[in-house]
């Protein structure tokens, strides 16, 4: 065994070093061959070192980045229980319920149990744009019935069971003066009675603004006899009018009646074959309607005729013709004049008679 009660004054001999070589191997030969166990929960040992953060293993240890790994996770988790909790909390404040983050979950939890669930099956349509409902299958749900103010128009009508129907729009509308009114035009009363129209409404008189054109017939005839002759310078080229009669406005029927084959009318001139005269009736604006066929230089023998101005008809005799429409312009509704209009190739000069009695009313 090597010395160990050294002093300073002692002399090192090599047997001395030898002794402590000796012993220095003995150790490492121990050291060597000590045995050291793993460990495990009732033993302690040797321990592997490990990252994993979801290992079972009971027999190794957790690094220092493992526990880290789990310490993220852990705050994450809770990070996210808190958002939850705070949904929760939330959600009860806008039901009603008195809640905070201070509540601990079987707090909140038996709160959510005092909330009543919507049920009801109205919709969207059902409800007012700008309210929001609840129903089965949600909460705060906004509505889109149309809110309809101020007077409104009808959609359609219907005239049936001696009634007229009105379909307004779709939409809520309160009713009464104002907001509640339905219009309806006159051209959707037309539509169910066609027969409001203004041919059979009194002239000027106004049934759901429909304005009346129709001028009541009536069995009274003006009547008016005529009796024009004499003789006038016709000049080439240049037409004259010869009034024989004037009719208020709003004439409806002018009449003349002949006999058969009797002369009631003539026209001679110098130049025969030159000069024409035509017999007509003359709107306010100038336009002519003619009531025979033009002719020259010969007498015209006149029937009968009879005119309906307001509805362009004309019932001629079977001695002169002429078209039976009004020209494109003329006014019926003005004051009209008969009047003979002559007519000549030359400077010449015409004789004209007229004798006769003229109805009007």
């Amino acid at each position: 065994m090597a010395k160990t009660d050294w002093t300073l004054t002692d002399t090192v001999k090599p047997d001395d070093f030898n002794d402590i070589g000796r012993e220095i191997n003995q150790l490492r030969m121990d050291v060597n061959h000590i045995e050291v166990p793993t460990a495990s929960l009732t033993e302690a040992g040797i321990v592997q070192l490990s990252n994993a953060t979801d290992s079972t293993s009971e027999v190794q240890a957790a690094t220092s980045k493992a526990v880290k790994a789990a310490y993220d996770l852990a705050q994450s988790s809770l990070t996210v229980g808190n958002e939850r909790k705070q949904e929760v909390v939330d959600a009860l404040i806008a039901l009603g319920v008195t809640a905070s983050m201070a509540d601990s979950w079987d707090v909140l939890i038996s709160k959510m149990s005092t909330v009543i669930k919507a049920t009801g099956n109205a919709t969207a349509a059902d409800v007012l744009v700008g309210k929001t409902f609840s129903n089965a299958a949600g909460n705060n749900i906004a509505g889109t019935m149309p809110s309809l103010t101020g007077i409104r128009n009808a959609t359609g009508v219907k005239w049936g069971e001696s009634n007229l129907f009105v379909y307004p729009e779709k939409g809520y509308q309160k009713g009464g003066p104002g907001d509640g009114e339905i219009k309806v035009s006159a051209e959707q009363l037309q539509q169910v009675e066609p027969e409001l129209k203004p041919s059979n409404i009194k002239k000027n008189v106004r049934l759901f603004n429909v304005l009346g054109t129709l001028i009541p017939s009536t069995s009274e005839f003006s009547v008016v006899n005529i009796t024009s002759g004499g003789a006038v310078t016709a000049y080439a080229g240049q037409r004259q009018d010869i009034v024989l009669a004037v009719f208020p406005p709003e004439t409806t029927e002018i009449s003349y009646g002949g006999t058969s084959g009797t002369t009631k009318s003539y026209y001679q001139c110098t130049h025969s074959t030159n000069a024409r005269m035509d017999f007509m009736i003359k709107d306010n604006q100038g336009k002519y309607w003619y009531l025979n066929g033009s002719a020259y230089g010969r007498y015209i023998s006149l029937d009968s005729f009879c005119i309906f101005p307001q509805s362009n008809k004309k019932i001629v005799g079977s001695n002169y013709g002429g078209g039976l429409s009004q020209p494109e312009g003329f006014n019926p509704n003005g004051q009209l004049t008969l009047i003979y209009q002559i007519y000549s190739d030359v400077d010449t000069t015409v004789s004209y008679y007229f004798n006769g009695t003229v109805f009007s009313r």
